[in-house]
């Protein structure tokens, strides 16, 4: 049986910003193979800092708790830097996963660095884009 940390557990039992935004300024949805998934939606500041996260999710505990504590992590971070985030550091933070639950780490940071990736570039489009 695979052991988590408490970090996983207290994310995965009480996930923080499940839900969505109406009006995300960027949006990403990446599936595994397993086929669980997780959409990513999220709101910038006027200096492109990330002011809101928050996700949907189809998946195990691993993939719950890693999108809420990546939503925690990433609030309050300027875009570009969120961009630089990695899955080592999302797992550092975490605690760890046991080695058949990683994808779920790189699974949610995929889909979060999509959609900040999105947010960027509907801002150097324009309002009217």
């Amino acid at each position: 049986m695979p052991s988590y940390s408490e970090i996983v557990i207290e994310h995965s039992q009480r996930p923080r910003n499940f839900g969505t935004l109406e009006n995300p300024d960027g949006s990403a949805r990446v599936a595994s193979s397993c086929g669980d998934w997780v959409q990513m939606m999220l709101q910038l500041d006027a200096d492109a800092r990330i002011s809101s996260v928050r996700y949907l999710c189809y998946g195990c505990a691993s993939a719950l708790a890693t999108s809420s504590l990546l939503s925690e992590l990433a609030t309050g971070m300027e875009a570009s830097k969120a961009l630089e985030l990695d899955p080592e550091a999302v797992m550092a933070a975490m605690g760890g996963l046991p080695e058949e639950k990683t994808h779920c780490n790189s699974m949610s940071l995929s889909a979060f660095k999509q959609a900040v990736q999105d947010a960027l570039s509907h801002r150097q489009a324009g309002p009217d884009a």
